[in-house]
């Protein structure tokens, strides 16, 4: 899978990034199920973005350009806050990126200014999901120089993609150009003569690359719970999972103790909600339910829970109403 900058003047000194994809694009890869040279980056596919570990990082490079070392202490300080995550240098079977120049081997994007090429997903079965284990980030230095700034800001375009973004220029007939509401590492890169000189708004990360880089990996609370009886002696509750992340529910169920004047739990379990594509925009709902047995008592009953995920524990504890079982409906 490879995702590429495309090199071109436009107005005599901008390079764009270039694919057949539409003008107006999503914030995020997976949400477009056909992205051009993303295509294994759906949430059908259960393949979404980095995972939640620390990775292992290369350079092919005689002497790794400061402009990388930059933009991969930028990325980390970023979403570091969210999850933890850190770029360690180190080569070797457990690095997760590989920065190569193209005298290195056959660049797989001839003609293109640089690209990200994922060689490797790995199975996560505690979140039932592929992530990034291998990658490789091209610089077309046969064909094209690159400023420090260049290198900075091509290094933080990629790996922005490696972190579930997508584009953030316009390419509208007849050309691809700048986004003017947009200040983002994902816009265009500028480009002088064959030389890449940075981006259109800058080399550096802007809050809306951090923001949404890591609202992808946040975890939010269950939205809009309603909470039914359905029966004499059974309940169904429903939530909007609004998480782009991989989530799950873990539930808890009680009934109330008139004796004990308390809340006594009696079942507990994780409602998975699996890899996306939960949207504050256009949130997926999810359901769970009980019915009593007649040995359990009549009295009231309440499901509560916390949105949970392998990379961010248990958070946000949210509870629905409790429901009379055992009389009328």
């Amino acid at each position: 899978m490879i995702r590429w900058l495309v090199a071109g003047i436009i107005f005599g000194s901008l390079v764009f990034l270039a694919s057949p994809v539409q003008a107006n694009h999503y914030v995020y890869l997976a949400s477009e199920a056909n992205a051009a040279g993303f295509s294994q980056y759906t949430w059908v596919n259960n393949r979404w973005a980095m995972g939640a570990q620390s990775h292992n990082w290369c350079s092919g490079f005689t002497s790794t350009p400061q402009g990388i070392l930059n933009a991969l202490a930028e990325w980390e300080n970023a979403v570091q806050s969210s999850f933890g995550p850190e770029f360690v240098a180190g080569c070797g079977p457990s690095q997760t990126f590989l920065f190569l120049p193209a005298s290195a081997g056959s660049i797989p994007c001839p003609g293109y200014v640089g690209c990200l090429d994922v060689s490797n997903w790995g199975y996560d079965s505690g979140r039932q999901a592929y992530y990034i284990v291998t990658a490789n980030i091209w610089f077309n230095t046969t064909q094209y120089s690159f400023t420090d700034a260049g290198y900075r800001y091509t290094t933080g375009h990629e790996l922005g993609h490696a972190y579930g973004l997508h584009e953030r220029y316009l390419h509208p007939p007849p050309s691809i150009r700048c986004n003017p509401d947009e200040n983002s590492i994902m816009d265009t890169a500028t480009f002088s003569g064959t030389t890449v000189t940075g981006g259109c708004d800058g080399y550096n990360l802007y809050p809306d690359d951090k923001t949404r880089a890591t609202l992808l990996y946040d975890l939010s609370p269950a939205q809009n719970v309603a909470t039914y009886k359905t029966g004499t002696n059974s309940m169904s509750q429903f939530w909007d999972d609004v998480n782009w992340a991989e989530s799950g529910y873990q539930l808890y169920f009680y009934y109330w103790s008139p004796s004990a004047y308390s809340w006594v739990q009696f079942f507990s379990g994780l409602h998975y909600a699996g890899v996306g594509p939960g949207d504050p925009d256009l949130p997926v709902r999810l359901s769970s339910g009980y019915s009593k047995p007649l040995y359990m008592p009549s009295t009231d009953y309440i499901i509560c829970g916390y949105t949970h995920s392998t990379a961010r524990g248990y958070l946000h504890w949210v509870c629905g109403q409790s429901k009379f079982l055992g009389g009328e409906v």
